[in-house]
């Protein structure tokens, strides 16, 4: 059971109108009595706030809208909202952070007594299923780094998160990207110091594209269309490098053929590849798999 409910679309709050209010109400509080007949508690309920409640230029779209939307959430007895704050909006420029947007948010909030949940979106908005926006990640990072982007076998590359395999490289500008995430993340503190634990009483981190904590295996602008397995992600520089030095220290993998080279494609059937019918049973096979997922558990860590 979560602590908390989240209603995403159709109830993205700059399509509220009377009827969805009425809805968000009636909706809420039957998850809320349903929460409470399980665990005896009652869970706050948050409603996410559209994508592009700020802009790419860092400005609150429509104040005078949004704070009409807030009013409703009010009326609809709601205990807050969620909200994105993106890295490419809010670091335009190396280690020069702008969270005025968000602040403005916060006040809104806080004059009507909503609590808040910020989700640090060190992702690029657009592309993905449900994205009605184009907010990539800094220009600064976008164009001065070469080979950090995933890459599938095609050589297509994905700038939609640094690859995982690129955490601890120094880039352009003198840091990794680990330290960059974390340099953000000290100056949302500092912003925003005395709203925690009351205005703003939670932060979600994403952690990979989409804000999920996984590979960007099936994009659409590369050609994936639902059910297609997707494809690893595994050819950029510094995967390589780190699959390599994995099959070195590994006792006897010494001429295994890695990555797979049975794994399909974006729109494969499990059962049409090698890798996945009875490949992935196969030392190599596990090896590859358990090297893949454990790359992904340390980027999270």
């Amino acid at each position: 059971i979560f602590p908390f409910i989240h209603l995403n679309s159709p109830f993205q709050v700059d399509t509220i109108g009377k009827m969805a209010t009425k809805l968000i109400a009636y909706t809420c509080g039957l998850l809320a009595l349903a929460f409470q007949a399980l665990s005896g508690d009652v869970p706050g309920v948050y409603v996410m706030l559209s994508l592009t409640t700020v802009n790419d230029e860092g400005y609150v779209s429509d104040h005078e809208q949004i704070a009409r939307d807030l009013d409703k959430l009010v009326e609809a007895g709601v205990d807050g909202y969620m909200v994105d704050v993106w890295w490419g909006i809010t670091e335009k420029e190396s280690q020069v952070y702008d969270f005025s947007a968000y602040q403005e948010l916060v006040a809104m909030a806080k004059t009507r007594h909503l609590k808040v949940q910020l989700v640090a979106s060190f992702h690029e908005c657009g592309g993905n299923v449900g994205d009605a926006c184009n907010i990539p990640l800094p220009a600064w990072l976008r164009e001065n780094n070469a080979d950090i982007w995933f890459k599938d076998q095609h050589g297509n590359e994905d700038k939609e998160y640094i690859s995982f395999f690129a955490d601890n490289v120094k880039l352009h500008d003198g840091r990794t990207p680990l330290q960059m995430y974390g340099d953000w993340m000290t100056a949302l503190a500092n912003t925003f110091a005395e709203d925690f634990g009351s205005t703003i009483v939670e932060i979600q981190v994403g952690a990979g594209p989409c804000g999920e904590l996984r590979y960007p295996s099936y994009v659409q602008r590369f050609g994936w269309r639902f059910p297609g397995i997707g494809v690893f992600q595994v050819y950029d520089k510094y995967a390589s490098a780190a699959l390599t030095m994995a099959i070195l220290s590994a006792e006897g993998a010494r001429n295994w053929e890695l990555p797979p080279v049975d794994a399909g494609d974006y729109n494969s059937r499990p059962d049409q590849t090698g890798s996945f019918t009875d490949g992935y049973l196969s030392p190599t096979g596990s090896f590859f798999l358990n090297w893949y997922f454990d790359s992904l558990k340390t980027h999270a860590a």
